[in-house]
């Protein structure tokens, strides 16, 4: 078990291998809850690295990405290093809206980062049509060979059949784990539903990020992460 404090740069990559309908592999980061600010530079360096390795086919951001006005130099600078990136797609978290979610949006937008905050967009990458619903259950089924829900705050799903892959954040893993099991991190799990690493919904893959950042910056036995899921072709 470990304790961290302050603004540490380190966190881990949690990849997994899913199969899938389409005709050519596929690679799917998730990143969320930067919370950037003067203290930040290490982590986007570490980021920058991480993706350039990763080289995703598309990449979604969660939500929450700066704490501080010197957290949006640091934004600007890891959203220009996914100029080389096709697909790269955003939705906002709750700090964004305290924050000025058009001050986040423009920034984004500025970078050719798509904002699909509370919209539902459709793509092709390598042959392969692609749904992806922002901060949004559309509830409806649409021809696509994958369907993805990208989230910043975890919702029930439950209800709501379609989805193959969903992602979501927000939780931090509440920052604070004393044990871990498959159904969750706890004491959070006691508190918040989805304070968990994965789960399957309705045959859809539910992924929950224990973020990147914080803006109280304490945790213990909860290293930050980022989700990176390659799809395979089913035989």
């Amino acid at each position: 078990m470990k304790l961290e404090i302050g603004y540490k740069s380190a966190f881990e990559i949690r990849s997994e291998e899913l199969t899938y309908d389409g005709k050519q592999p596929l690679r799917i980061v998730y990143m969320s809850d930067l919370h950037f600010n003067a203290y930040s530079a290490p982590m986007v360096a570490n980021i920058v690295q991480e993706v350039k390795q990763t080289k995703p086919d598309v990449l979604l951001l969660g939500g929450d990405y700066a704490d501080t006005k010197k957290g949006l130099v640091h934004l600007n600078e890891l959203l220009k290093s996914f100029a080389g990136i096709d697909h790269v797609m955003a939705v906002a978290g709750n700090h964004d809206y305290f924050f000025g979610i058009e001050t986040l949006k423009n920034i984004m937008l500025a970078h050719k980062i798509v904002w699909i905050e509370k919209k539902s967009v459709q793509i092709s990458v390598n042959g392969c049509s692609i749904q992806i619903d922002g901060n949004m259950i559309t509830g409806k089924e649409h021809k696509a060979d994958l369907k993805i829900l990208c989230l910043h705050k975890p919702l029930d799903i439950e209800t709501i059949p379609g989805y193959d892959v969903a992602f979501a954040g927000h939780l931090h893993g509440s920052q604070f784990v004393a044990w871990q099991t498959e159904k969750g991190l706890f004491p959070g799990r006691f508190f918040y539903k989805w304070n968990r690493l994965k789960t399957t919904v309705n045959n859809c893959r539910y992924y929950i990020s224990k973020g990147l950042g914080d803006t109280l910056p304490i945790r213990y036995n909860c290293p930050k992460d980022l989700i990176v899921i390659n799809l395979k072709p089913e035989a």
